[in-house]
């Protein structure tokens, strides 16, 4: 059998006279983070170290309830606009929702949540949590659902370094509005108005930040600032109760503004040094947010608070 001819591999070398072409250059920016008004900086600033073990390094925490909670009323509220509106099949434009279609709203929010892994603490607690939509929509369903103008508002400014977005619950029109310059925007919050201790005004200063915040964005976006902010707190049966107006004055705007850089930049040293645990007792969150804590344990901001306790088998 005849041999085959061997053909010699070409020289890999250059051609004399030519030159190596350089490497190309990424000239690509690196891409923008993004910071999200209630998931990043609200998060931050209620807690630290909960923010980084479960947001930044992707921890699971085994108490979700809380986060269910919330998430499961505004989805069963914005289901109850929707209905109002007639955008859902087999309702009618002005028809308020009867309790039967609040718990079928409720079940299907419910059911999505925890096929996603956010799981209630309890029967309890989502008992509770369909009793408080049940009650808006039953007090003031009538009232409110025809004012309502547009829910889930998006909100996103470019700040240079980063994206700055959020999502406005409801915008709404009082009684004569016209337009933009004269609606509000609302947030629901499934919890009872913060009490007046430290951990409470902390918690409602939280609030009127975030309410500032969206104030800020809205403006951007629509060219006017909204007339009011209003926070729905609906763990409240007492209508003067559940209802908090919130100042959106030019300067505490301007605070709450300067306020959100300063937890980015906070946020980016946290990132760069990988701290998420340096917490002083000064700076300890309320005592509702350690209590459902899975890192409460052996966190300085509550040293000595929770003690392990050996168990005899």
């Amino acid at each position: 059998m005849e041999e085959p001819e061997l053909v010699p591999l070409r020289s890999t070398s250059l051609t004399p006279g030519l030159k190596p072409i350089p490497p190309r250059e990424n000239r690509f920016p690196p891409p923008k983070r993004r910071y999200s008004v209630t998931a990043d900086i609200l998060s931050y600033r209620r807690c630290k170290r909960q923010y980084g073990f479960f947001s930044r390094r992707g921890y699971v925490s085994a108490q979700s309830g809380q986060l269910f909670f919330g998430t499961v009323i505004h989805q069963t509220l914005d289901k109850a606009h929707a209905h109002f509106r007639g955008e859902i099949e087999g309702t009618h434009p002005g028809s308020i929702p009867t309790e039967n279609d609040i718990n079928g709203y409720f079940e299907k929010a419910a059911g999505a949540l925890e096929a996603q892994g956010v799981h209630r603490m309890s029967n309890e607690s989502r008992d509770k949590a369909l009793a408080y939509v049940q009650e808006f929509n039953r007090s003031f369903g009538p009232e409110v659902y025809p004012r309502i103008i547009d829910t889930e508002h998006r909100l996103q400014k470019d700040k240079g370094t980063y994206i700055l977005h959020g999502i406005v619950d409801v915008v709404a029109a009082p009684e004569g509005a016209s337009g933009w310059d004269g609606y509000e925007i609302w947030d629901y919050k499934g919890a009872k108005r913060p009490k007046r201790t430290d951990d409470g005004d902390r918690d409602m200063k939280n609030y009127e930040f975030q309410m500032r915040v969206y104030a800020h964005l809205y403006e951007l976006r629509n060219g006017v600032r909204p007339k009011r902010a209003i926070l729905w707190f609906l763990g409240e049966r007492r209508r003067e109760h559940q209802q908090h107006a919130v100042d959106l004055s030019d300067t505490s705007i301007t605070t709450a503004v300067g306020a959100f850089e300063e937890t980015v930049e906070a946020i980016e040293s946290s990132i760069r040094s990988d701290d998420w645990s340096s917490i002083s007792v000064a700076n300890a969150p309320s005592i509702e947010t350690c209590n459902a804590c899975d890192l409460r344990w052996n966190c300085s901001a509550r040293e000595g608070k929770y003690d392990l306790k050996s168990r005899v088998l």
